[in-house]
């Protein structure tokens, strides 16, 4: 009889687990909603809506990027700094992947679609132009908005401004140029690792600005490591918020930089 409860109790927990598992490993859910970041951030009012939305809780890593190289001879890291090899910049295999252009970072997220059995969001055939599915449910980069909606912890947790009171060495590795392995640190309220640390990343969002060409496509990058700014410049977390969203830190996306990898995340339905 105890064997026999034993077993169903296995069968039970499996069940249990498998009804959990409706995401990729490594993806966080978050439920939209209609937020105002000038309430949180003291930006300018700006009401927002923000869908559903599944986002990874780490941040691509060597390892992963490696795997997609391998499997699609696509071409690998590049440095042309010498003082920034890639076995300092990424000692670890579970090392964020830097030296990654946007472009690849949109590589990387249609060879995670194809393996996934997901349709494509990128259209990449003609570089520099990007065609852009918004209503493929593959894998693409956040854009700006759900950033900070996801570093903030979703619509819950944002109403309780946890961050004012974080310390920022639990959950920020601050040391620009070599990373750390992912998900060392404590994670935020959604569960997600490295938010406003271990490098910048790439978001979704182009950004344009007066000073530069025509020609030239930005997109919004975050992070502690901003060149020139960092996180323990300012008062505290919410003035660094609301100075990256409201600069608006952008850079080329045809270019590698060596401080600049990127998450994953993909449309709930």
């Amino acid at each position: 009889m105890i064997r026999r409860y034993f077993v169903y109790a296995i069968l039970i927990s499996v069940a249990l687990l498998g009804c959990k598992r409706n995401t990729s490993e490594g993806e966080i859910f978050l439920k939209g909603a209609k937020i105002d970041f000038a309430t949180i951030m003291n930006t300018e009012p700006e009401e927002i809506k923000i869908g559903d939305f599944y986002i990874s809780s780490h941040m691509v890593t060597r390892a992963e990027y490696e795997k997609f190289v391998e499997e699609t001879s696509y071409e690998g890291y590049s440095s042309d700094n010498p003082e920034r090899s890639l076995s300092s910049v990424m000692p670890f295999p579970d090392c964020p992947a830097m030296f990654v252009s946007f472009y690849d970072a949109c590589s990387y997220c249609n060879y995670l679609s194809s393996k996934n059995n997901l349709e494509e969001v990128y259209e990449l055939r003609n570089l520099p132009d990007i065609k852009i599915n918004e209503n493929a449910n593959g894998y693409r980069l956040p854009s700006k908005d759900e950033w900070f909606y996801a570093f903030l912890g979703g619509n819950k947790a944002m109403k309780t401004r946890w961050w004012e009171n974080m310390k920022i060495s639990e959950y920020i590795n601050d040391s620009f140029g070599v990373y750390a392995p992912v998900g060392n640190l404590r994670p935020n309220p959604a569960g997600l690792y490295d938010m406003l640390g271990n490098g910048l990343e790439w978001t979704g969002t182009e950004v344009r600005k007066k000073e530069f060409s025509e020609n030239e496509k930005q997109a919004f990058v975050i992070g502690t490591g901003v060149p020139g700014n960092s996180i323990q410049d300012f008062s505290d977390c919410t003035d660094f918020l609301r100075f990256c969203y409201d600069e608006e830190t952008a850079a080329n996306i045809s270019d590698k930089f060596f401080y600049i990898g990127f998450r994953t995340a993909r449309n709930s339905k």
